[in-house]
Order: structure tokens, then C-alpha cells, then sequence
């Protein structure tokens, strides 16, 4: 029989407002988060970890930690530091994780990761700094970094040994108005990249092709990108390990519905993607042969809240081997008053120009009795299609596996 480790929670003997939990009788976890703290206690040799976040902490005494050789997780986020040294770290042999989001950063030495040489993760987002400006070099342990970024001022450190990076708006600040092919050069691979709500406009042939490990990417919630730009993004992925493409939201809500072309999605042929996601695009149409460029990896499909019409795309979803698809809270009502980004370039969304007529569900169904039969893809186990709120009737279907 197998001993389970025992793990008690009791107030630290060192300070009364955090709680202690004891686990393998050696090392000790610290919750000082909450309490009001304004400085750092001095905390035991055999703390392993430290949440220190929500409090009131503006500085970290040089050489504070000299004694927490074990420490492995410190949680300094949401507290009011503002300057960072070297010295402020010296002790930390053995930390891989360290959170201090939500500071008010605005100015650290370039060596200030000297002595955290075991660092694989690191998040400073929300802060009021530019890493690169200040010439901060990371460590080369470092595996994923989240970060705030604006590209019209400054690059992102070079990182060889990187695996993933978050430089998304929706946690931080980030600014990336055009991607080129050397925007993330200095970090060559990485498997995932987020960069979401990063006020993309324009998007560059060669900007992804070098990042031979990819296999997760996220460009959600860039709406001047719409699915001419998205487009710029699929003819890289061939060169990559794509398994997960995020695209959700990249068309601004009150624009005239999508309409998702061949051309659109003609690269990821040559891929190995799994997962798609397209939440929230206004589509309403595919154009034919558009889902037939899906390559034949695909698994899972995210396309919620969208406003999609009868078609005969709904036919070409049998060629898929879909295991999971999503397509719930269709025709979902929208507030007048969302705050949307400017874009600088046209909008040439096929909508928007001259469309095929859309034939109305009962038209479909009084000239084409195949529709009476709705083919289900032979390998979907689940499929999700909940509070939509349709504005046509649906007819009685039969379900034939085909």
C-alpha cells in the first residue's frame, strides 16, 4: 500500500496573516496573498514556494532572499514594485517560476536575471517598461515568457532556447500594427505563440515559415486582420508543426457577415492541423470547395457564434474525419456600443461586394430533396449546437452516417 503524503494548513509562525501547508514533513508552501503585506517577511529555509500577490509591496530588499536556496515559485503580481536589481534575486538558486504582472515596472538593471539561472518561466505583463530599451538580458533557461510588446518601439530579446511566448493584449499590452518576417526572428523555437488582441493590420508573407516548431497559434481578437490577412498567415503554416490555429474574432462586429473563401484556407492543406478555431466572425457562407482544403488531420472545430445559412458546404463537412465541432449561440445579438479599433486598409471582404444570392431554407427544400438527408461525418462523436437563436424554421432532417 502506498502512503499518501500528508499536507496540513496552520498560520506561519513567521508572520500570522500568511498560511503555511507542510507537505512531505520538509518542505513548506507560503499563501501570503490578500493580506495587506507592504514589505517581504523574511521567510525559512524550507519554503519551496511563495504566493506574495494582491498586496501592497513596492521594493524587494537587496539580498532578502539570500537563505531560500529551495525556493522554487515566487508570486510577486498585482503589488506596486517599480525598480528591479540583480541583488533583489541573489540567493534564488533553484526558482523556475516567477510572477510579477501587474507592477508598476519602470526601471531595472539589464543584468537583473543574473542570478536566476534556473528561470523557465517568467511573466512580467502590465508593467510600464520596455525590456529591450533597457537592454535586460534573459535567461537562457527560460522556456516561456509572457510579455507586454509594442513593435513600433522596440524587439523582443533574443531567447534561442524559448518554447512559448504570450504577448497578447487581452493579459497585458501589445501593439503589433504590421508582422514582418523578422517581428519574432529573435526567438526561433518557440511552439506556441499568442498574439491576440495585438492591433494587427497588416500581415507579411515569411512571417511565420522560419518558425519550424510552431504547433499553436493564436491571432483572436485582431479585427482590422479579417480573413484577407488570415489568409497570410495559413500560406506560412506549411513550414511549420501546426496543430492549433486560433482565429477567433478577427472581424469587427458590426460589419457586414463573412463569407470564407477557397483561397482562405487553400494552404492548410499541407498542414497537419487538429484544432481549428472561429468563434465570433459573422460567417455565413463557405465558398464551394472551401472546406475541402481542410486537411485530413482535422479533429476538432470551433465555430460558435457565428451566423451561418443553409449551403451546400454542409455537404462537404462529410469529407472531414471531425471528431468534435462546436457551432452553438448562432445569430447571438450584439450591444450598439462595443469599442472597436480603427483599421487602416479596406475592407475586401467578399460581402461586401457583389455575393451569390442566399437561398432561403424553404427554397432548398422545395428544389432539392437531397436536403431532406444530413450527412454526419463517420468519426463526429460530439457536436454542440445550443442557445442559437435561428431566424429560419428547421426541417425535419434525417440523420444518415455516410
Amino acid at each position: 500500500m502506498m502512503a499518501a503524503s500528508v499536507q496540513t494548513k496552520t498560520t506561519c509562525f513567521f508572520d500570522q496573516r500568511c498560511g503555511c501547508k507542510t507537505t512531505n514533513k520538509t518542505y513548506v508552501e507560503v499563501d501570503c496573498s490578500h493580506v495587506n503585506l507592504s514589505k517581504i517577511p523574511f521567510l525559512p529555509r524550507n519554503v519551496s514556494s511563495v504566493d506574495l500577490s494582491y498586496n501592497n509591496i513596492s521594493n524587494i530588499p537587496e539580498y532578502h532572499f539570500k537563505d531560500n536556496d529551495i525556493l522554487t515559485e515566487i508570486n510577486l503580481s498585482l503589488n506596486r514594485l517599480h525598480f528591479l536589481n540583480k541583488e533583489m534575486f541573489y540567493g534564488l538558486n533553484s526558482v523556475f517560476k516567477l510572477k510579477m504582472s501587474n507592477n508598476n515596472i519602470t526601471k531595472t538593471t539589464k543584468d537583473v536575471f543574473l542570478y536566476l539561472r534556473t528561470l523557465s518561466y517568467l511573466d512580467v505583463k502590465k508593467n510600464n517598461i520596455s525590456w529591450s530599451n533597457h537592454k535586460v538580458t534573459f535567461p537562457q533557461s527560460l522556456l516561456t515568457l509572457k510579455i507586454d510588446y509594442n513593435s513600433s518601439h522596440e524587439n523582443l530579446p533574443e531567447m534561442p532556447h524559448l518554447k512559448t511566448l504570450d504577448v497578447s493584449g487581452l493579459s497585458g499590452q501589445c501593439y503589433i500594427h504590421t508582422v514582418k518576417p523578422d517581428t519574432f526572428r529573435s526567438v526561433p523555437t518557440i511552439h506556441e505563440l499568442d498574439m491576440s488582441a495585438c492591433k494587427v493590420n497588416y500581415m507579411y508573407n515569411g512571417s511565420f515559415s522560419f518558425l519550424r516548431n510552431l504547433s499553436t497559434l493564436d491571432v483572436s481578437f485582431n479585427t482590422c486582420l479579417r480573413f484577407d490577412g488570415l489568409e497570410n498567415v495559413t500560406v506560412d503554416l506549411p513550414f511549420t508543426s501546426i496543430k492549433i490555429l486560433k482565429f477567433n474574432k478577427i472581424h469587427k462586429t458590426f460589419q457586414m457577415n463573412t463569407k470564407v473563401l477557397k483561397r482562405h484556407f487553400y494552404h492548410l492543406r499541407y498542414t497537419n492541423l487538429q484544432e481549428m478555431h472561429g468563434d465570433s466572425n459573422r460567417i455565413q457562407l463557405f465558398e464551394d470547395g472551401a472546406i475541402q482544403q481542410l486537411p485530413f488531420s482535422i479533429r476538432k472545430i470551433f465555430m460558435s457564434d457565428n451566423e451561418f445559412s443553409y449551403g451546400q458546404y454542409l455537404f462537404e463537412l462529410i469529407t472531414l474525419q471531425i471528431e468534435f465541432v462546436n457551432a452553438s449561440f448562432l445569430f447571438s445579438s450584439r450591444r450598439n456600443n462595443e469599442h472597436e479599433e480603427m483599421c487602416e486598409r479596406p475592407d475586401e471582404s467578399c460581402c461586401n461586394q457583389v455575393c451569390k444570392p442566399i437561398h432561403t431554407p424553404d427554397e432548398i427544400f422545395r428544389y432539392n430533396t437531397s436536403w431532406r438527408v444530413l450527412p454526419i461525418p463517420r468519426k463526429l462523436k460530439k457536436a454542440l449546437y445550443k442557445e442559437c437563436f435561428l431566424r429560419y424554421e428547421i426541417q425535419s432532417f434525417q440523420l444518415q452516417k455516410i
